[in-house]
């Protein structure tokens, strides 16, 4: 056989192998899933909600799953408040809303859709696992589901939810967000016995002492 033929089935195999390889390879599906599993381990998930429902304290964290500030929070903020709701002290409330772009509001109608199998919180966590930068297109539907996949809830209601109320959901967010006195995110506002603190930065030491201060 002519060398040149040989070249170029060799070239031909080469290409095959390589668009085989690329077509295999998922990189809209993101990292930490497990790492995220196990972080909420023995919570108590409901809605959009972690923690037992009659915890004296309540934290709602407004956030943008596109704002790199959030993701700081859950990286160094979120792990002590699981703590404390999984002592009972106080339950965290997950509110995403639209505050960079559009794709933040596709963000938050996924944790809404999320939610309604109690699974807002690890959702969000793992969106911010794959987080890309702010308006670059990286939340799709695509890497959505594969969130949800891969956590295990049911795609398909969840596909349901993100096509209807989801959007409900998001706009009612939207508007407590605004009767709040939303300044920015991520934004904490604490309640308890003691009256309601707001905190508008990612700062664990501000946050513990507002749950302190209501306590």
């Amino acid at each position: 056989m002519p060398f040149r033929l040989l070249s170029a089935i060799a070239l031909v195999i080469a290409s095959l192998l390589l668009i085989a390889a690329c077509g295999g390879s998922d990189n809209s599906t993101p990292d930490g899933v497990s790492e995220v599993q196990t972080l909420f381990e023995g919570a108590t998930l409901s809605g959009d909600t972690v923690g037992n429902a009659d915890a004296p304290v309540e934290v709602v964290e407004y956030l943008d799953v596109q704002c790199p500030f959030c993701k700081q929070a859950s990286e160094d903020i979120l792990p002590t408040l699981l703590e404390q709701a999984n002592e009972g002290k106080i339950k965290v409330v997950a509110r995403p809303v639209t505050v960079i772009g559009p794709a933040s509001t596709l963000g938050a109608r996924g944790a809404a859709a999320a939610a309604e199998q109690d699974q807002a919180w690890p959702f969000v966590e793992t969106l911010f696992k794959a987080q890309g930068a702010e308006n670059s297109g990286w939340v799709t539907e695509e890497l959505m589901r594969n969130v949800v996949t891969d956590l295990g809830l049911d795609v398909e209601a969840w596909d349901t939810a993100l096509a209807g109320s989801s959007e409900q959901a998001v706009n009612a967010n939207q508007r407590l967000a605004q009767s709040d006195g939303l300044t920015g995110v991520p934004f904490f506002k604490v309640t308890g016995p003691g009256g309601t603190r707001d905190v508008a930065q990612a700062d664990l030491n501000a946050v513990n002492a507002a749950i302190d201060e209501v306590s």
